[in-house]
């Protein structure tokens, strides 16, 4: 039997840490911004995120699909001291708002965007690094 996605995010509300400020204003970006908001994680899907970043604490970490950064800065919660996130967008059009969002949560630091063709740039990454 599926999950109720209403019950699940209600659950991750009553029992995960408060959404960050800098969430939250994303949250409201994408509902402003977006014909698709299904396009972004939303508080559930970030937490759940969040905590396999930080159970794994991993060194590197590549994702395809930025949108506004809502699963970028959760992903780049757990990252190891050094750690950083590779992030590919497609859709330069959102650059302020990633650069934006990125800089609130303070991860500026553990957060590299590239823009342009996925496939374009994964040809120049070496994907042995990703954890």
């Amino acid at each position: 039997m599926p999950i109720d996605q209403v019950l699940l995010n209600n659950y991750c509300q009553n029992n995960s840490s408060q959404n960050n400020a800098y969430l939250a204003e994303i949250e409201r970006n994408i509902a402003l911004l977006s014909a698709d908001p299904s396009l972004s994680s939303d508080f559930a899907q970030g937490r759940i995120l969040s905590l396999i970043s930080k159970l794994l604490k991993p060194s590197y970490i590549l994702e395809i699909g930025t949108f506004l950064g809502y699963a970028t800065i959760c992903l780049s919660e757990g990252l190891c001291e050094g750690g950083i996130i590779h992030s590919l967008e497609k859709n330069e059009d959102y650059k302020e708002q990633i650069t934006h969002h990125i800089s609130l949560a303070k991860a500026s630091k553990k957060v590299k965007i590239f823009y342009g063709s996925a496939l374009d740039t994964l040809a120049h990454l070496d994907l042995n690094l990703y954890d």
